[in-house]
């Protein structure tokens, strides 16, 4: 009787196991921004007389990862500002959480 106790318990806690890990990968694939959030996502870089502007699909990266990074760069506190450098040119720009273009130049005095 013992046996079947556990074996039943040791069912139950692995079922809840399972039960609980689908839900978080649930939880997980459901926190991706759709096509219209990264379609509404703004990295245009700030004209800006030290760099030379350029956009992702010239320097051969895809436009929708860029928007991926800067809506995710956005949603974290400790983050105030990210810039995408490629082949020397200034692709991306953006700037959350009381960041400013202001502070990106006091910061490089």
């Amino acid at each position: 009787m013992l046996r079947r106790t556990r074996a039943r318990v040791l069912s139950l806690r692995t079922v809840a196991i399972v039960l609980v890990a689908c839900c978080a990968l649930l939880l997980i694939v459901g926190c991706e921004p759709s096509l219209d959030d990264l379609e509404a996502v703004d990295y245009a870089p700030i004209a800006d007389l030290d760099w030379d502007i350029s956009t992702p699909e010239a320097e051969g990266l895809d436009p929708l990862l860029v928007a991926a990074m800067y809506y995710n760069a956005a949603r974290h506190n400790t983050l105030r500002g990210l810039l995408v450098i490629k082949n020397g040119k200034l692709v991306a720009e953006g700037y959350f959480n009381d960041g400013s273009m202001i502070k990106k130049l006091a910061c490089s005095l």
